[in-house]
């Protein structure tokens, strides 16, 4: 029986596994940190993957031993030794932007397995997730901010124990926002209105009744589109609002009235 494996590997990348032995039921290789008791489990494949077998490797730097273990009775009848490499991790971002915009972030780091860069706020638990892209989308990725102002990190996150591996502040900052309409619309038609925002992914303009609940949607169009944008006035007279909606949290960043009257 024997092991054949790379002498040294990135932290937490793939690995390609050679192997001879029973095969019996059960049996899986195994890689634990050098000195482990036996039999502690790490990450594994069992052999019925057959020979190649792919193991991804434990994203902590340092010695580690590759074992076949019996699925029966768990004793170790093959072993060959590996050294774990940490690679260079950095991030490279704006230091500010408007809340809600979409940034490129350029990284460098492993890539290993479901590896990603969030965003959280200042001082968030490690395992806190915010919006995220995942690294195989390349470097520089797309990344849309959060639509809350203040202090935020940027964080590279090990997609197998959720670690942060590296982290680069960034500030929010309040959009400038206003809408300007007519002050009167009339049952049946649609009003102008002009407005000034972020114009962040999936923003838009909508009429609700005043007091709505903040994710109410009546008529409304995409920012996008342009300014001014034309919505359709409700069917039933009364007192509305206009209201400038967030596309990502579906809260209200700005409003003005709207008296909806017969004609």
């Amino acid at each position: 029986m024997f092991i054949d494996a790379p002498a040294e590997a990135v932290a937490g990348s793939l690995i390609e596994v050679q192997w001879f032995g029973p095969d019996n039921r059960n049996d899986y290789i195994n890689i634990t940190p050098v000195g482990a008791p036996d039999p502690t489990r790490g990450n594994y494949s069992y052999t019925r993957a057959g020979s190649p077998l792919e193991l991804l490797t434990a994203d902590e730097a340092g010695d580690y031993v590759i074992s076949y273990i019996s699925g029966q009775s768990k004793d170790v009848l093959a072993q060959a030794a590996i050294t774990l490499t940490a690679t260079e991790v950095s991030l490279d971002a704006p230091a500010w932007t408007v809340a809600g915009a979409d940034i490129e972030v350029e990284w460098t780091g492993p890539d290993n397995r479901n590896d990603y860069i969030s965003i959280v706020p200042a001082g968030a638990p490690s395992d806190g997730r915010g919006n995220y892209t995942y690294t195989r989308e390349g470097a520089p990725l797309g990344l849309q901010t959060i639509d809350q102002m203040g202090d935020f990190e940027l964080r590279y996150i090990s997609g197998q124990s959720r670690t942060v591996l590296a982290s680069r502040a960034i500030t929010l900052l309040p959009p400038e926002i206003s809408l300007q309409s007519a002050p009167v619309g009339f049952v049946g038609s649609n009003v102008s209105v002009e407005w000034i925002g972020p114009d962040n992914r999936n923003d838009y303009i909508t009429i609700v009744p005043v007091g709505a609940k903040e994710d109410a949607r009546g008529d409304y169009d995409y920012t996008r589109r342009g300014s001014p944008v034309e919505i359709d006035v409700p069917e039933e007279a009364g007192d509305y609002e206009i209201r400038y909606i967030s596309g990502q949290s579906r809260t209200s960043l700005a409003s003005i009235e709207l008296n909806v009257v017969a004609e």
